[in-house]
């Protein structure tokens, strides 16, 4: 009987994965760290290039809120949050739009919190009227401040951040490592429901042995975000490592769903992300493990072709079959079964499959509760911070073309 072809993209993607490993290649290289290398390299050009500055995060009345003095946001596609009169800098953020595969803004990747952001964090919430938060740290790691609470942690905590009053709906621990959290938050004259979903079990400095969280955490905003067309704001500490990672595997999942898989190459989705923001994806540890979780995906959805049942051996990959930018050759007699196994196989030996590769419960669904008035469902208002008068917000979000 003759084996059902996978689709040319994903079998040159597969046998390149796999040829990553020192095992399967004759020089015995880490090809994820090669990789990584070139994408690093890439990335110490943009800084020369003059498209790519980062003026606005270089200003003095901004650096302080900034994290890190080498992580600002570029400022061709840089977050902006509305301007609050006679302070100089109120309009920004360090965070950018990242665009898809579709070419239209799909993430907002901030940095998490400072003491003195938070009030700015959720500005930008009520602006951008974000009302799903993906965050990848913990508040406190290894004795530092990684993120400053935002949220309260008891429904009878109230917080008050930019004039706005924050209260707790729910939290839930949904899977190991899983936490879900359904906020309200309300002004003077209208309120939104905000469901944050944060990853606890990151290790300090390390990554995940297991993709299956990465996987669950896509998942589990996916459902999350149901038919809505909003951008899912995604933070860690400094909004480019962890939430690179995230973002990368979620573009990857768009890709695969929306069967965009002629030239499927993890490279060429890190390339595209660290193009918007700077040191998405910052280690060969966490580039190595995208590839880890996008090649489970790949999985997932032959599976869902019922392709499982059947091997592949040796399958040739022809001369016209696409390559990805970073000029990798083809590679012949890849075991596609093999191949796929060894990736699952060694999460099971690490005894890092969690409680998340279980089915999660469905989300509660958020919503916005808008009471009547004559305004713009849009605009939200906001005190100035040099008067009581309230400061309208307007929606900075990106048009999406």
């Amino acid at each position: 009987m003759t084996s059902p072809k996978i689709p040319e993209g994903l079998q040159a993607f597969l046998c390149h994965a796999d040829s990553l490993h020192p095992s399967n290649n004759a020089r015995r290289e880490n090809g994820f760290a090669k990789e990584f290398q070139q994408l690093k390299d890439m990335s110490s050009k943009l800084k020369r290039n003059p498209e790519y500055t980062t003026h606005h995060g270089e200003l003095d009345y901004n650096r302080p809120k900034n994290r890190y003095k080498d992580i600002l946001p570029f400022d061709r596609n840089r977050v902006i949050i509305p301007t609050l009169p006679g302070i100089l800098g109120s309009d920004y953020i360090n965070g950018n739009y990242v665009k898809g595969p579709d070419g239209k803004t799909a993430y907002l990747a901030l940095q998490g919190p400072l003491p003195r952001t938070v009030d700015d964090f959720w500005r930008l919430i009520a602006s951008h009227r974000c009302q799903i938060v993906i965050m990848v740290c913990r508040e406190i790691e290894m004795g530092k401040l990684k993120c400053k609470r935002y949220w309260p942690e008891s429904k009878d905590e109230k917080l008050s951040f930019a004039g706005l009053e924050i209260s707790l709906i729910s939290q839930d621990d949904i899977a190991e490592g899983f936490v879900m959290r359904t906020m309200n938050m309300k002004s003077a004259r209208e309120e939104m429901t905000v469901t944050q979903l944060q990853y606890t079990a990151w290790p300090d400095h390390d990554v995940p042995r297991s993709a299956a969280p990465l996987i669950e955490l896509n998942k589990t905003l996916r459902a999350v975000q149901g038919n809505r067309e909003q951008n899912l704001l995604i933070h860690c500490s400094a909004g480019c490592g962890r939430t690179g990672t995230i973002c990368a595997v979620d573009y990857a999942w768009t890709l695969l769903k929306t069967q965009k898989t002629n030239n499927f190459s993890v490279y060429d989705i890190v390339a595209d992300l660290r193009r918007q923001r700077m040191a998405m994806v910052q280690t060969k540890e966490q580039y190595a493990l995208v590839y880890k979780a996008v090649v489970q995906l790949v999985q997932e959805e032959l599976d869902k072709e019922k392709l499982k049942s059947h091997t592949y051996v040796n399958v040739e990959i022809p001369s016209t079959a696409p390559q990805s930018q970073s000029g990798h050759g083809d590679y012949e007699n890849c075991e596609f079964v093999k191949s796929v196994s060894r990736w699952k196989q060694s999460d099971l030996q690490n005894g890092s499959v969690p409680k998340a590769s279980m089915p999660l419960p469905a989300p509660k669904e958020a919503k916005t509760n808008t009471k009547p008035q004559p305004r713009p469902a849009n605009r939200l208002p906001m005190p100035s911070s040099k008067s009581e008068g309230a400061a309208v917000i307007k929606s900075n979000a990106p048009t999406k073309k």
